[in-house]
């Protein structure tokens, strides 16, 4: 094989070998970076209102685009839950995780479950996210934008 082919099979393997190192996400980005702009809670007669204290707004958390956990955010204060993705999302499809705790939580001893919905297929750095989180005693709904 001559010198010019085996630098471009070379050349070739480099690239090949880069591109399987990717992350899956399509935005090139290991993360997403989310502010809560919207936070809401269940009420007994099936309503969502706005909570009188609404101590998530403003809140801002990241999540891992390949694992789904989330960091720095008020939804860990809930027994930290472990994350999977389900969809990772790309032009077309949402990027999903759920999220359940091991931790027994407050009075009722049971598990709390999140569920992570980011419009990766939005145009524009903006992706719009929506959290629905709770345990049988509480459900919040937050939103906002992730880039």
């Amino acid at each position: 094989m001559n010198r010019k082919i085996e630098r471009h099979l070379l050349a070739l393997t480099c690239v090949a070998v880069a591109a399987l190192n990717l992350p899956a996400a399509s935005a090139g980005q290991s993360n997403y970076q989310c502010e809560i702009s919207e936070h809401l809670i269940l009420t007994g007669k099936g309503e969502l209102v706005r909570p009188s204290t609404p101590y998530m707004i403003g809140q801002q958390f990241a999540i891992d685009r390949r694992t789904g956990q989330v960091t720095g955010s008020v939804l860990q204060m809930w027994g930290n839950p472990k994350f999977q993705v389900i969809r990772q999302g790309s032009d077309v499809d949402w990027f999903i995780a759920t999220g359940t705790n091991k931790q027994r939580t407050g009075g009722t001893k049971r598990e709390r479950f999140t569920f992570i919905r980011v419009e990766e297929f939005a145009t524009g750095p903006d992706k719009p996210f929506i959290v629905n989180t709770g345990s049988p005693i509480t459900s919040v709904v937050a939103s906002g934008i992730c880039k």
